[in-house]
């Protein structure tokens, strides 16, 4: 009797153990909401990339992250390929408004007021798939515009809002909340690779062999890129107590390139007013924020005593946001080898908020 009560309390536990282990969490609530109305069950065992299940005769995809965590819900209709070749929130935005005209299990009268048919209707957007002629128009930056062309006299045509809020389908809250989820667990599992081939380096006033990137806004905030000789014959990006300035920028631009631990302790000041301090490896950061499609770009704002401040932009084009990082470092810190930095950030802000900055040079 003893031995099955012991034997019932392993396998309770082992049941427990099991659960905890491969239980499977969401990126958001809507998609667990959804997952619940559509009752899908042992998403678990689904694999960690894009599943597709049949669900009263629809085509419906699932995607699952490393982390064993569910990123989207919806009818599919783009291909993988289309995916990621040019990433986009366009495909699962429509995929899961798509999937919901179908099924009637959102309770937001307003997820999708801005999403307005220029031509055809949801029942068009139905009958196409993955190899249907497709193209995506942005106009003056501020709305999209998606075609099909169904044969050759019909087609189906909807526009919206490049809003990155309205995309996400989430209020701006639970989407600060989840990138800072994200930020915490991203991690670089191997270094990018780099070309350091000399043809294209220029060298500034010190003699600092770099390669001149894109600017934004100002020729003062950029992503180029410094490197050093690390011997008589190879280049390696630069990573020097003797140059920290372009040293900072670096680890701004292309952290994820460099083999360093680097620590920025991020002051994450949100919009609801409250505060929330994280620390990360610079190289997990940049990692994650590029892996989103957003674009590095630093500039320095002075260079006062042993103080440099400076601007860190994630410019985000198809999403229209910015993440903007007030970035502090101290050069004494950087001569002695303890590369720890300290940044205020200010996520999602509208690309029309920073277009206007003049970012100036000082130094001191």
């Amino acid at each position: 009797m003893k031995k099955g009560i012991l034997l019932l309390i392993l396998i309770i536990c082992s049941c427990s153990l099991w659960n905890k282990v491969h239980a499977v969490s969401f990126q958001a609530s809507y998609l667990e909401r959804t997952a619940q109305h559509l009752k899908f069950d042992r998403l678990d065992t689904l694999r960690s990339e894009a599943n597709i299940i049949s669900y009263q005769s629809v085509p419906v995809i699932i995607i699952k992250n490393d982390d064993n965590v569910i990123t989207h819900i919806g009818y599919k209709i783009f291909a993988h390929s289309l995916r990621a070749e040019h990433p986009s929130p366009i495909y699962n935005y429509i995929e899961y408004a798509l999937l919901d005209h179908k099924f009637h299990f959102s309770d937001n009268p307003f997820t999708y007021k801005d999403l307005k048919f220029i031509e055809g209707s949801w029942t068009d957007v139905e009958t196409v798939s993955e190899t249907t002629s497709f193209q995506i128009d942005a106009v003056q930056n501020r709305f999209y515009i998606l075609t099909w062309l169904l044969n050759d006299r019909k087609k189906v045509s909807l526009q919206f809002p490049i809003n990155y809020e309205r995309l996400s389908l989430v209020n701006r809250k639970e989407l600060e909340q989840n990138i800072i989820k994200d930020i915490n667990r991203y991690h670089v599992k191997e270094p990018v690779q780099m070309d350091f081939s000399e043809k294209n380096f220029s060298y500034n006033e010190k003699g600092v062999a770099y390669k001149e990137g894109r600017t934004y806004l100002d020729k003062a905030i950029n992503n180029n890129i410094y490197y050093q000789k690390s011997d008589s014959s190879n280049w390696s990006l630069m990573y020097s107590s003797d140059y920290p300035v372009e040293t900072i920028a670096n680890l701004c631009v292309a952290a994820d390139a460099m083999a360093v631990d680097d620590i920025v302790n991020i002051k994450f000041v949100k919009y609801d007013y409250t505060k929330e301090i994280v620390a990360v490896k610079m190289k997990d950061f940049i990692g994650y924020m590029k892996s989103e499609g957003c674009v590095p770009f630093w500039g320095v704002e002075s260079i006062e005593g042993d103080k440099i401040e400076g601007a860190l932009f994630l410019y985000n084009k198809d999403k229209g946001f910015n993440h903007v990082l007030k970035i502090e470092a101290y050069i004494k810190d950087v001569a002695a080898g303890k590369r720890e930095f300290t940044a205020t950030a200010y996520l999602l802000s509208p690309t029309t908020n920073v277009r206007d900055l003049n970012y100036q040079y000082n130094a001191k």
